[in-house]
């Protein structure tokens, strides 16, 4: 929940400081994540061997995801430090769209909220009917 918060208060803060130069506060909490990100990685890795890659594990589809993202955060920050100005600019690009995808590992706390994951799946299958409901109201009232 922590990376969520910071990749949004950092998306926020480059929205409203376009061309400044990133706080080194910002890259630090990066290298932390990524560093804690990779920990747990080789902790799970060395706990379940070679059943991790298994098709058989019921998370499998959870680890590739989880291995893809602390690929691709070790990646950005490997970039960052190499990274010059003569580095082409829309690989840097890339590696911050791919950097937001660490917002979806929220997506796995998510499942442990049963009640929370029914309410939102419900507002998710209503809006079909939200909007022609809407569609309606316009209708009349114009």
């Amino acid at each position: 929940l922590l990376n969520t918060a910071s990749v949004g208060y950092q998306a926020d803060w480059a929205v409203k400081n376009v061309g400044a130069e990133e706080p080194r506060f910002f890259r630090v909490v990066d290298v932390g994540f990524a560093a804690i990100f990779l920990l747990e990685l080789l902790v799970r890795l060395s706990a379940q061997g070679t059943y991790y890659w298994s098709p058989r594990n019921k998370c499998f589809k959870w680890n590739t995801f989880d291995t893809f993202l602390v690929a691709v955060s070790i990646a950005d920050q490997v970039t960052k430090l190499v990274a010059s100005d003569s580095f082409e600019v829309s690989s840097m690009r890339l590696l911050r769209v791919l950097r937001l995808m660490r917002v979806l590992r929220i997506v796995r706390v998510l499942r442990f909220f049963t009640d929370l994951r029914l309410l939102v799946a419900g507002i998710a299958a209503s809006m079909k009917s939200l909007i022609w409901a809407f569609l309606l109201f316009f209708m009349l009232a114009f």
